[in-house]
């Protein structure tokens, strides 16, 4: 049985191909692409070196969460794509499940897997080793550290992505402490080992989805499920569109978009800057329709701690469909990972919309520049997000 295994859920994510439970070619995700560039041609190339193609393939393995918003949803619309493309079955597996698999003792234990969800909280499971399986013992939740250890017991295994501070807390209580990063050979190796003990069946693509254990950034600051897409009609449009990476194909039609949206746009040339981007600062997000045509866009840069919004508009018969706020949060995931204490912007002082929506994910305002922009002139508010003080996590 050939098995193409995807680990999305951290930061920065691999692939795996296993023959029969044996890996024969694993690969890390580069860390300085994005995860939707970065996926295909890694797939791609290690295939090739394995010397078999996608028509070999028998089983695609996914591990499922909790993780990553970001890297969950990418690594889920790949691996569903591949199923339907080549015609075989998806085997989903908890990433808590992979992190205990994978210390799991000879003689048999209990292994408490873990992975930092960041904002003082952790996704938890506890499993059971025995007899070459492990079994669910405890749900997975996502609960704050300070709340797991009195649960804690010198009988258990702490593995997972443990903050240093938090490793030591659990060596305070007579634990072991074993730092592990869950891995695309270990989805491969869980799921064959699963599949043939009967213990799993591989599924159809309908019937796989992501364990997230926690809402988004936006769904958190909003204060509502699925704030990330407008209800109703609007939240069912919106629901079609992906965020990637804006490319030279798109700019026609983010141009057009800008040009529509703005009384002093950008130019051509500077949307250009941004793609070429030397110092490899440069976020520049597009917002596709079903059928890949950009109808929103986000330009931003990150470096130094720190993170600036430069440019966030929508097609003007698609706004207040939620759009703006996805593209806004795919950006702040972004943020968040690359460890941004604050996030900056500017808007014209008549924008109160754009300042009210700025708002609703933490903002606040930082100043005032007298006659900022042209055409008209008008000042500019400055608005500020503290990352560090911000209750939401982006996940």
């Amino acid at each position: 049985m050939l098995i193409l295994a995807l680990e999305t859920a951290t930061i920065p994510g691999s692939a795996a191909v296993a023959r029969d439970g044996e890996v024969i070619g694993e690969i890390e995700l580069p860390r300085d692409k994005y995860i939707s560039e970065a996926l295909l041609p890694a797939i791609d190339g290690l295939l090739g070196r394995a010397g078999a193609g996608p028509e070999d393939l028998d089983v695609l393995a996914f591990a499922i969460g909790p993780g990553s918003f970001t890297g969950l949803r990418v690594g889920l619309a790949t691996i569903k794509g591949l199923a339907l493309v080549l015609g075989i079955p998806i085997a989903a597996v908890s990433s808590l499940c992979v992190i205990a698999a994978a210390v799991s003792p000879k003689g048999g234990g209990i292994i408490r897997a873990v992975i930092d969800a960041g904002r003082g909280e952790v996704f938890s499971g506890v499993f059971r080793a025995e007899a070459g399986r492990v079994e669910t013992i405890e749900e997975e939740k996502r609960i704050r550290w300070a709340d797991l250890w009195p649960d804690v017991s010198s009988e258990e295994i702490i593995a997972g992505l443990i903050p240093e501070s938090e490793g030591a807390r659990a060596r305070d209580r007579g634990a072991l402490a074993a730092p592990l990063r869950p891995s695309a050979g270990g989805v491969a190796r869980l799921a064959f080992d699963r599949m043939a003990q009967g213990d799993m069946r591989p599924m159809a693509v309908d019937e796989v989805s992501i364990r997230y254990l926690k809402p988004s950034w936006a769904e958190e600051v909003l204060g509502e499920r699925g704030a990330v897409a407008s209800a109703g009609k609007e939240g069912a449009q919106a629901s079609g569109v992906v965020i990637d990476r804006m490319g030279a194909s798109d700019l026609p039609a983010v141009l057009a978009i800008e040009r529509a949206s703005f009384s002093n746009p950008w130019t051509m040339a500077q949307f250009k800057a941004e793609l070429a981007d030397p110092h490899g600062v440069s976020v520049p997000l597009v917002a596709r329709n079903a059928d890949g045509r950009p109808v929103g866009f986000l330009c931003g840069r990150i470096a130094a701690g720190e993170a600036e919004i430069l440019d966030l508009a929508v097609e003007a018969d698609r706004r207040r469909w939620g759009i703006g706020m996805r593209l806004l949060t795919a950006f702040l995931d972004k943020a968040r990972a690359a460890g941004v204490s604050r996030v900056h912007l500017e808007v014209r002082a008549s924008n109160t919309r754009a300042q009210l929506f700025y708002r609703r994910f933490g903002f606040q305002g930082a100043g005032r520049r007298p006659a900022y922009y042209r055409r008209p002139t008008e000042d500019a508010i400055l608005l500020t997000l503290d990352m560090t003080k911000t209750v939401a996590s982006i996940g």
